[in-house]
């Protein structure tokens, strides 16, 4: 399977988002998966550079595609988006 690249991410947070995006840094996050096995998601930080509301976003890869969340008060770190799309899905 292809690993995406930041261009894909970039392309998926424009489509979902409406905003261009900057890469700024990657974080490591841990996440409880099924049967409380813990894994580590690379969680790319970017700069959303023309969104109304959201200065940035969080993104990362789940089965080859690309997925993203923006910063809230609530979603305010990596561990917090991923923890936030977990929740979403449940």
């Amino acid at each position: 399977m292809r690993r995406l690249t930041i261009s894909d991410f970039k392309r998926e947070i424009l489509s979902l988002h409406g905003a261009h995006a900057r890469i700024v840094s990657g974080e490591s996050a841990i996440v409880r998966g099924e049967g409380e096995a813990l894994r580590e998601v690379l969680v790319l930080i970017f700069e959303l550079l023309d969104h109304p509301t959201a200065r940035r976003c969080y993104a990362w890869e789940v089965d080859g595609r690309a997925m993203s969340v923006l910063h809230t008060p609530s979603v305010d770190s990596p561990q917090a988006a991923l923890r936030s799309a977990l929740e979403a899905e449940s």
